[in-house]
């Protein structure tokens, strides 16, 4: 390739959008993160509406916790302190006979009030907020 024909296709790719030639680095990068175009399809029809209709819901959700996820957020968020896990490990050592020191309830009776204290408080404030957020949905924005 000649010295001009070089210059003539620089010209060219410097004038192609008013972009510089790619380098490796910037070639590497649209390779590893493509860029993509989100085109969607809409049609007008005759009395005015766009089809099919395009809006985000502007739905408020702020619990925290599903049906599924409820109960074992509860044991996540009471168990991952060491004193109740402790607690936890020792009411499971008084099921062998080796470990067993004195009566089992002493031993269940401690974490399970905690649990359903914990259990209790967060079903009372999950409620309160779905609660709120359905008033807040209900309402109409003009």
């Amino acid at each position: 390739m000649e010295q001009s024909d070089r210059l003539h296709l620089n010209e060219e790719l410097l004038s192609r959008r008013g972009r510089k030639p790619y380098s490796r680095r910037q070639t590497l990068r649209n390779w590893l993160f493509p860029r993509v175009d989100v085109v969607s399809l809409r049609t007008l029809d005759n009395t005015g509406f766009v089809s099919p209709p395009t809006f985000v819901s502007n739905r408020i959700d702020n619990s925290k916790a599903n049906i599924f996820t409820f109960i074992p957020r509860i044991f996540y968020n009471n168990f991952k302190h060491f004193l109740n896990l402790y607690f936890l490990v020792l009411a499971i050592l008084q099921f062998f006979p080796i470990f067993q020191v004195g009566y089992f309830i002493s031993y269940i009776l401690p974490i399970g009030i905690i649990l359903a204290v914990s259990f209790v408080r967060d079903f009372i404030d999950e409620r309160q907020i779905r609660r709120k957020d359905e008033a807040l949905n209900s309402e109409t924005y003009m």
